[in-house]
């Protein structure tokens, strides 16, 4: 009997045991966790994300005093915003209702001892003029500047704004170019000069959208060539002409495939009808004759036509003429002969 009496003594008291522990587990709510990112005291007109806790509830937020401090909602996050010198508490309660509160303090912004830092454009206004000055005689002395100034066309001076431009490439030296950009955007009336690019042939180089931009459409070393190119440029950029060598050049690169190239080269002008590129295949340099007329094709030249275009080696040119010397020489000891 005393042994049936213990065990119901144990039991019980286990029982009243885990009533006790699970009983204040139930009861309570979790604590909501209120806290600023940027702490509890802000400047006028600054922001601040409220850490909430725990996560992955849904909160509410208010403000005591939200001419203070205001509580704004952006995605899933409440954020606090600093409006004037204050006190203000923020209640921020959970679904279950259970709250948690924060006191945001906002004091004036601080200004600075010394007289706004904002720059002052006019106090080194001599120092910037000067670094105008230089930048204008260097390109002076590169002849840019003169180039430009020595445009007189009408259409590119109505229709074109211009801007320089210094480029630092990864390899070889600087080199500057000016470009010339067209006010209505029309991309085949754009054209810019580079002077002293490492990467083109001579000191003066045009570069032309008509063209292409794998190879000038003109280039020189002096540079009142250039000027004199480019002022009969403007006429037939306002008339739309494009002159028989744009489509002499479409059909050179056609030709270097047709005779094995991988890719299109660049066909660069070398005179009235003629160009070179480099091949893809050897490194060697290519010369290439164009003409719009088959009676243009000196005999025994392989030609290909091309939209109208004519195109043969200018090797099989020489290969198909006498060699130079010799009939002359026979020629001449049979005058003598017959002399």
């Amino acid at each position: 009997m005393k042994g049936k009496r213990k065990l119901f003594q144990m039991l019980a008291a286990g029982v009243l045991s885990a009533a006790l522990l699970a009983g204040p587990a139930q009861a309570a709510d979790p604590e909501v966790r209120v806290g600023s990112y940027k702490g509890s005291t802000l400047e006028a007109g600054e922001r601040s994300g409220l850490i909430i806790g725990p996560a992955g509830a849904e909160y509410t937020a208010s403000s005591s005093n939200p001419e203070v401090v205001a509580v704004e909602k952006v995605l899933t996050f409440w954020v606090a915003v600093a409006k004037s010198e204050g006190t203000a508490e923020i209640t921020v309660t959970n679904e279950a209702g259970t709250t948690g509160s924060l006191t945001l303090t906002v004091g004036a912004a601080e200004l600075s001892s010394t007289p706004s830092e904002a720059p002052d454009l006019s106090a080194n206004m001599d120092i910037r003029l000067e670094m105008v000055r230089l930048i204008n005689e260097v390109r002076l002395e590169n002849g840019l500047a003169r180039l430009v100034m020595g445009v007189t066309d009408p259409f590119i001076l109505d229709h074109h704004y211009v801007w320089f431009k210094d480029n630092t490439p990864a390899v070889g030296p600087f080199y500057g170019d000016v470009r010339f950009m067209p006010l209505d955007k029309d991309a085949e009336k754009y054209f810019l000069v580079s002077l002293d690019c490492p990467y083109e042939r001579t000191k003066w180089a045009l570069i032309t959208q008509r063209y292409g931009y794998g190879a000038p459409e003109f280039e020189c070393k002096d540079i009142r060539q250039m000027i004199r190119y480019v002022n009969r440029l403007g006429p037939e950029l306002e008339q739309g002409i494009k002159p028989p060598f744009i489509a002499e050049r479409f059909a050179v690169e056609v030709f270097a495939l047709l005779r094995g190239e991988p890719s299109r080269p660049h066909a660069y002008r070398e005179g009235e009808h003629r160009y070179s590129y480099t091949s893809f295949q050897d490194g060697r340099r290519r010369m290439i004759r164009a003409a719009v007329s088959q009676e243009d094709v000196p005999p025994g030249s392989d030609s290909e036509e091309i939209r109208g275009i004519y195109v043969w080696n200018a090797e099989d040119e020489e290969k198909a003429l006498p060699a130079p010397g010799k009939s002359s020489h026979k020629s001449h000891r049979r005058k003598e002969t017959e002399r």
